[in-house]
């Protein structure tokens, strides 16, 4: 299905390339007609924190006006990685654990919902319950060693939306709120790999 793209004017746009206001933006702008990887790959790997941070705080404020005129009830990566008064969404129910609850994992999210939940071949493992392809037992876990759950696909993990979340810290502007329908607010489901 075709994306709609925003072509942006240059006496609006801040001074970083079409390339980064691009990955910045989760592809809001269009980048460049004939874009090659070289700068992207630049910005992922070879772009220091400190260089990034200054790059979008040139662009940041033009990014969320027009992400919130095109996207209202929701807010790009850098806004929860950054601007976010609270790094998670508040979770409303269902079964399945995040992984860094049980395992050495880092506490990482994306949009304010946890980037990784425990399989069930972990719960498995821990449990003492996983075997080879001849049967035999992996590992020295006993049943009962490990509490984690896996995501259960009758009753999976549901999160509050991203305007019920900004609607309860009151973040939501007037006219983005004027917007948003009653499916804005609805949960969110997590379903497993």
């Amino acid at each position: 299905m075709p994306t709609k793209r925003n072509k942006v004017s240059h006496d609006q746009a801040p001074q970083v390339s079409p390339t980064v206001l691009s990955i910045l933006s989760e592809g809001l702008f269009a980048p460049p007609e004939g874009e090659n990887d070289r700068e992207r790959i630049e910005w992922k790997y070879f772009t220091d924190d400190d260089a990034k941070q200054k790059i979008l705080a040139q662009c940041r404020d033009f990014i969320l006006t027009e992400w919130v005129r095109q996207r209202p009830g929701t807010r790009p990566a850098f806004w929860w990685a950054t601007q976010a008064p609270e790094k998670a969404r508040r979770r409303l129910g269902g079964r399945g654990d995040p992984a860094f609850m049980h395992l050495a994992d880092l506490e990482t999210y994306e949009h304010g919902i946890p980037t990784t939940f425990l399989d069930p071949w972990q719960v498995d493992y821990y449990n003492g319950r996983a075997r080879d392809i001849n049967g035999n037992k992996i590992g020295d876990h006993n049943e009962g060693d490990f509490s984690g759950r896996a995501i259960d696909p009758a009753d999976p993990p549901r999160y509050e939306s991203q305007a019920a979340y900004l609607k309860r810290l009151g973040l939501l502007l007037p006219e983005e709120k004027r917007r948003l329908r009653k499916k804005d607010y609805e949960p969110e489901i997590i379903h497993g790999e």
